[in-house]
């Protein structure tokens, strides 16, 4: 007696149906077939879905019935049959809400996080481009993926990522935000010391790089490690557009009754705060609010190393 366990709203009903009940319902039996027979038969005959594996060890089961798989009982067999059922709702691929172009793709990340690094992969069609997925978490099992691109990322940043996630013992893992606080050198301090990011070819822009992508299933936010200050000032349109005759710089507007004020103590009745202003190529965004324009940083872009030249 063949015995089918899933759980619902984590499994492909359609498929299950059409590749593992329909095809057992259909399959004549022989009388003389023993257990572990009907089971090779169900195994590598029967069953028409891409992966199936084998275990009798009841953690993996339990892991894997929560993930989605369906599994497949057979009496007087001690192996059990893992069949990759997942699906279930999920939310469908849109623009990201946090990094909005006009010029470039409109898609965003899921919480999905097969979703996600097949997005990266239809950017970077290249066997080069490694995945190495692990479960971090001892009660959520969260399954976290590396990504890199193989000859490009140094081997001791790959090396050091690995073993950071490696090294994380905790219950939980809900957001790539646990990941980011767990394995960053310096925690206290205002700024950001990883990236994080909604977009693929945000992400596929980094690993050209040489930098390491970190996907955490559930959420749609991407870490890339590791980082520079200067990063955090770059847009995604910037890849898109003419680099010459660029800058990026930060004008910041200081009111001179703000600082006097912060010496003395007080608050009530003075301008508005500190306002910075940020401009990028010819656009510039502004909330003028002083009288002393201070330019606290200019960075030149450089023309793209891989740029083809025009003759």
């Amino acid at each position: 007696m063949e015995r089918l366990f899933l759980w619902g709203g984590l499994v492909e009903e359609q498929s299950i149906n059409d590749f593992i009940i329909e095809s057992i319902l259909h399959r004549n039996f022989s009388d003389d077939l023993t257990p572990k027979q009907v089971y090779t038969v169900i195994s590598e005959q029967v069953i028409s879905l891409s992966s199936v594996k084998s275990s009798n060890e009841s953690n993996v089961l339990f892991t894997s019935l929560m993930s989605g798989n369906s599994i497949i009982l057979i009496d007087g067999v001690a192996e059990t049959l893992i069949v990759s059922t997942r699906g279930g709702e999920r939310r469908s691929i849109q623009e990201p809400s946090s990094q909005v172009v006009i010029r470039g793709p409109h898609e965003g990340f899921t919480e999905s996080i097969s979703t996600n690094i097949a997005m990266v992969r239809r950017i970077i069609k290249s066997p080069d481009l490694w995945v190495e997925t692990m479960k971090i978490g001892r009660v959520t099992k969260t399954d976290v993926s590396i990504m890199y691109l193989n000859g490009i990322a140094k081997n001791e940043v790959v090396d050091e990522v690995r073993n950071r996630l490696q090294g994380i013992k905790i219950d939980s893992i809900l957001e790539s935000g646990y990941i980011e606080q767990l394995i960053e050198d310096q925690s206290m301090t205002t700024f950001p010391t990883m990236y994080h990011t909604e977009r693929p070819d945000s992400v596929a822009g980094n690993l050209l790089e040489g930098r390491v992508a970190i996907f955490v299933d559930g959420t749609p936010f991407v870490l890339v490690a590791p980082v520079v200050f200067m990063q955090f000032f770059q847009t995604m349109e910037d890849y898109y557009t003419r680099k010459e005759g660029k800058y990026v710089f930060t004008i910041q507007m200081i009111n001179p009754g703000n600082v006097a004020s912060g010496l003395q103590g007080g608050s009530g009745g003075q301008a508005p705060p500190t306002t910075a202003v940020s401009a990028t190529g010819d656009t510039i965004f502004s909330s003028f609010a002083g009288s002393m324009v201070v330019f606290s940083m200019i960075y030149p872009y450089v023309n793209h190393p891989n740029k083809v030249k025009m003759t």
